[in-house]
C-alpha cells in the first residue's frame, strides 16, 4: 500500500513539474503567441505589460486538481522575485491528492476566491478557455497565460461553447473508460447504466435474430458484453449479409466476427475528449 501510494505521489509531483516547466507568455493583447525564452527578452515583455497598482492574480483552472494548483503557486512566487506583486488564488475547493501533497511537504494552498471583480489583472496557469476560468474573468484583464495547451484550439472553442451555453447539455457514451480527464470534469453530473446481464443479453440476441438457438445466445452473452444498440447493430449487419451473399452455414462464426468488428478495442484506444 505504501509503494503504490508513494508511487502515485510522483505521478502527481511529475505532472506538476511538467506543467511548471513548460511555460507560454501569451500577450492578450495580441492575437499571436509569443513564446519568450528566459533572460532579457522574457523580463522586457513583463516590464511592457499594465500592472496596474492593485495584486494581480494567478489562477489554475476550475476544479484546482495537482498541477493547477502548483503551477499557480510556482509562477506567482517567480512573479514577486522579480519584482511583481502577484498572489495564486483557487477558483474552487482542492482535491485530496493536492491536500495530500501540501501536507506532505509543508506548504500553504491558495486562498479560495470565487470571482474576481471588473478589471481584475489575472495570469492563468494550467488552462486557456474561458469555460475553466474563474468567474468574472471575461470582464477582467488577463495579462498572461501559462500553459501547455493551444490556445484558440478546436478544443478551446468546443470548451468555450460550452461555457457560454444558457441551457443544459446532455452528453452520452459507451466508452467512458476512455474519457479523458481534463474533458470530463467539465460535467456537473455523471450517471453511469450499467451495461446488460448476461439474461437480458441473451434475450435481446433472440429477440434480433429469432431463430438463434439458446445455445448461440448464451454463447453470444457470455463472450461479448455488448449494450443493445451494439447487439442491433451486429444483427444489422448479419441480416445485410444474408441478403447479399445467402445464409451462412456456422451462424456462430459470422456473427462472432461482426462482433470483433464491433468492438473497437480491436482498432486501438480511441480517447474521448482531449
Amino acid at each position: 500500500m505504501k509503494i503504490r501510494r508513494m508511487k502515485r505521489l510522483f505521478q502527481w509531483l511529475r505532472a506538476s513539474m511538467l506543467v511548471c516547466a513548460t511555460v507560454w507568455l501569451v500577450s492578450c493583447s495580441n492575437d499571436d503567441y509569443a513564446v519568450i525564452e528566459p533572460g532579457a527578452a522574457y523580463r522586457a515583455v513583463l516590464r511592457g505589460l499594465d500592472w496596474g497598482q492593485n495584486t494581480t492574480f494567478v489562477y489554475g483552472h476550475k476544479t484546482p486538481d495537482v498541477d493547477a494548483v502548483c503551477s499557480s503557486l510556482g509562477y506567482a512566487k517567480l512573479m514577486r522575485a522579480l519584482g511583481y506583486n502577484c498572489k495564486a488564488k483557487v477558483s474552487g475547493p482542492i482535491n485530496r491528492e493536492t491536500q495530500y501533497i501540501a501536507q506532505r511537504f509543508g506548504f500553504d494552498v491558495p486562498e479560495l476566491k470565487t470571482a474576481v471583480p471588473t478589471g481584475t489583472r489575472l495570469i492563468l496557469t494550467d488552462h486557456t478557455d474561458y469555460a475553466q476560468c474563474v468567474d468574472g474573468a471575461r470582464e477582467a484583464t488577463i495579462l498572461q497565460k501559462i500553459d501547455h495547451h493551444v490556445d484558440g484550439d478546436i478544443k478551446d472553442i468546443i470548451l468555450q461553447e460550452m461555457g457560454n451555453l444558457d441551457g443544459i447539455l446532455i452528453a452520452t457514451t459507451n466508452l467512458a473508460q476512455n474519457m479523458d480527464k481534463a474533458f470530463e470534469r467539465r460535467f456537473l453530473y455523471k450517471i453511469k447504466f450499467e451495461k446488460p446481464t448476461v439474461e437480458a443479453r441473451m434475450s435481446m440476441w433472440h429477440e434480433m435474430i429469432p431463430y438463434l438457438k439458446e445455445e448461440d445466445t448464451r454463447i453470444l452473452a457470455i463472450k461479448h458484453e455488448f449494450s443493445g444498440g451494439q447487439i442491433e447493430n451486429i444483427a444489422r449487419h448479419y441480416t445485410i449479409g444474408n441478403i447479399l451473399h445467402g445464409k451462412s452455414e456456422n451462424v456462430i462464426e459470422e456473427l462472432s466476427a461482426y462482433c470483433d468488428n464491433e468492438r473497437l478495442e480491436t482498432k486501438g484506444i480511441r480517447k474521448i475528449g482531449f
